[in-house]
């Protein structure tokens, strides 16, 4: 193995780290690490000792496995005995803290650690032990050797380790297989057993001539350990036989995608063994009615994909955005979205899943998820509704969820300097619960805020639903089998002008419209969307259809959703569902108030209520002037809510303003009183 490939190689990586804690004069090494294959190579390795190369010759001088807690004993002076097992240095290698479960093929951990000996072994390091004792020579000797050992502890996660241990300690986290290892393994497996035809790269690894295939193998397989990695191929050909197929074979995509979806499986169950972390799927659907960040997107995605090109102009990779709004705005939807458009792997992470049994279970959990984040890298990292994990932050009896809040802040700020490219998606609903410094600069490149959508913007969101489920008809394998001539929507009729028309209407949407500025009034009458909003009327919509007209259908050529009868299916389903808009005026108010107050940028075109209209410091400083508003635009120079008024392009749009800005003053004492507490 050359110099270039050991110092990239996943075994040299690992044995560099602990060369360099046995210089430094750490030589107590947590192994993290849970491929027992990986740590028997480990021990195996001549280099371990940076200055002194094994005597093969003799097996004293090389490794010594210890599973009980006495093999570093506390006295030179008792007898001669004592002195036995350091007459030269040794690598300890106890195996007492995990042990090698078959039916797992996995590191099991145990709680114990080796104290006692390590105790020892610190007191000797530290001539604590047998400062009032005269050592002879050959004592001397021997406690040097002792010295020169290296313990090595295999453990899965990361101990907790006592203070006083802690600073002869080195924890070394095996790195993951990075691309030229990965596709050298796949081509060495695959030359054995498919006789498959390999080329040595310019760095002297072995892959196959073509590398398409290796390629796409790799972005679906990152973060398997060499065991898994074989495992998956073996298991593959089993069930496919062969795997390996020219990119001029007809059918190399047909066996390479099903190789893929298998592997993504697999990887998706070692994914999950991290117990906070779950492997999303990604979609190209463009999230309807959030122009403004879909375009902030696209205009980062190549920093984002690709973060080395631009180290040369000292520009580091956006970190991530920080999205917040009412529910059903369509904020989970737009991580699906992230993924696809910097086409990375989309990883989501769950706090309320890294506790555990024991104490520091959580910590450990938190650490391994961030370790597999990093080393898939780079990757979009989707936190939905963070306020949950903030939850208890400032009660004084949750100080793991403290801790595990100041882990991930910390590694929030630090990541991009350590080089990990890892953009991270944030959602909250309620960043009241949000820490301050959740919000300083440096944790998000960006804020943005999604709220109750305009007309357009619902009947955008209305063609889009439309839309993909046509698009779902059509790869559907029963559609082509049956030849279905008719699709299930005539898009010619059932559109976003539709919806709008309906959203205006005084029988269906707005039964109380409200023309004046100078109104106050807050009613619940009329139907204000979200976007869950329209997706439920659908279907709501669509199931009414089925179950009225299902007796009609002769064949399945006829279930389609007839214009004429599934609009008043339409309708009617409007009349009846309660929508947020309706039943939450109150809570959306407060969203808002949270928004404004934290500057966030509009995640659509359209501007409903400008933030500029919202003033709690003006608001408290006239509190004793009745006539004093918390939102009034007409605060503005010029007749600036007349303006603005006069812009929303709907009565639907002109309504919605006039409702949520008297909500708002309404609730101004609440919204304040509720935010300060």
């Amino acid at each position: 193995m050359n110099s270039y490939k050991y110092l990239h190689s996943q075994l040299g990586r690992t044995l560099e780290q602990i060369k360099r804690a046995y210089v430094s004069e750490r030589r107590i090494c947590f192994l993290v690490c849970s491929e027992p294959s990986f740590i028997n190579r480990i021990i195996e390795s001549e280099a371990l000792f940076p200055n002194r190369k094994n005597k093969k010759d003799n097996q004293n001088a090389s490794v010594r496995f210890v599973k009980d807690d006495t093999f570093i004993r506390s006295s030179f002076c008792h007898s001669s005995n004592d002195l036995v097992e350091i007459a030269t240095p040794l690598l300890y290698v106890y195996t007492g803290c995990a042990r090698y479960d078959y039916t797992q093929s996995n590191l099991v951990e145990d709680i114990n650690l080796p104290l006692t000996s390590l105790t020892n072994y610190v007191n000797h390091y530290s001539s604590l032990s047998h400062a009032n004792y005269i050592l002879t020579e050959g004592q001397k000797e021997k406690l040097q050797s002792l010295k020169d050992s290296i313990i090595l502890i295999p453990v899965k996660s990361i101990p907790r380790i006592p203070m006083y241990i802690e600073p002869y300690t080195e924890i070394v986290v095996v790195p993951f297989i990075d691309k030229e290892e990965f596709c050298e393994i796949v081509s060495l497996y695959l030359k054995e057993t498919e006789n498959a035809q390999t080329m040595v790269n310019e760095n002297g690894y072995e892959i196959l001539s073509e590398t398409d295939f290796l390629d796409k193998l790799y972005y679906n397989m990152r973060g398997m350990n060499m065991t898994q990695i074989l495992s998956v191929l073996k298991k593959n050909q089993v069930s496919l036989g062969k795997i390996y197929y020219s990119t001029l074979d007809p059918n190399y995509n047909l066996k390479l995608n099903q190789l893929i979806r298998n592997a993504k499986r697999e990887f998706e169950r070692i994914i999950e063994t991290s117990r906070a972390l779950t492997l999303e799927n990604i979609s190209g659907e463009r999230p309807a009615g959030l122009d403004n960040l879909t375009n902030w997107l696209e205009n980062y995605r190549q920093q984002v994909a690709s973060p080395h090109e631009y180290r040369k102009y000292i520009i580091d990779a956006p970190k991530g955005i920080l999205v917040s709004g009412i529910p059903g705005s369509g904020k989970s939807m737009m991580a699906q979205y992230v993924a696809s458009v910097f086409k990375l792997s989309l990883l989501k992470l769950d706090f309320g899943n890294l506790g555990g049994a024991y104490v520091g279970d959580s910590e450990k959990n938190m650490d391994n998820a961030l370790r597999i984040i990093e080393e898939l890298s780079p990757c979009v990292l989707w936190v939905d509704e963070m306020e949950k994990a903030f939850s208890g932050v400032n009660n004084a009896g949750h100080e793991v969820t403290k801790r595990l809040v100041g882990k991930f802040l910390t590694w929030m700020q630090e990541r991009t300097s350590r080089g990990i490219s890892c953009f991270v998606f944030s959602t909250a609903n309620d960043i009241s619960q949000l820490p301050p410094e959740m919000f300083r600069s440096g944790r998000f490149d960006a804020k943005f805020y999604t709220f109750l959508p305009s007309a357009q913007e619902c009947g955008e969101i209305f063609q889009s639903i439309i839309s993909h489920q046509i698009a779902r008809q059509k790869r559907e394998d029963s559609y082509k089998e049956n030849l279905q001539s008719k699709l299930l929507f005539n898009i010619e009729k059932i559109n976003s002008k539709l919806f709008i028309e309906l959203l205006n209407s005084p029988e269906y949407c707005l039964r109380q419209k409200i023309y004046s500025l100078n109104s106050r009034e807050v009613n619940r009458s009329n139907k204000f969307f979200t976007g869950a909003d329209i997706n439920q009327l659908i279907q709501n919509a669509k199931n009414k259809y089925l179950h009225e007209y299902i007796n009609q259908f002769s064949s399945y050529d006829d279930a389609v959703f007839e214009s004429t009868k599934f609009i008043l299916c339409l309708k009617n389903s409007m009349l009846e569902l309660r929508t947020y808009g309706e039943t939450n005026l109150n809570d959306i108010a407060k969203c808002y108030a949270q928004l404004a107050i934290n500057n966030f940028n509009n995640a659509s075109n359209s501007i409903l209520l400008p933030f500029e209209g919202y003033d709690e410091l003006y608001y408290a400083s006239n509190r004793q002037n009745n006539n004093v508003l918390l939102y009034d635009l007409n605060r503005l120079s010029g007749n600036y809510e007349q303006t603005h008024f006069n812009s929303l392009a709907t009565e639907y749009d002109k309504s919605q303003y006039i409702i949520l800005r008297n909500t708002i003053n309404q609730l101004a004492q609440d919204i304040i009183n509720n935010r300060l507490s």
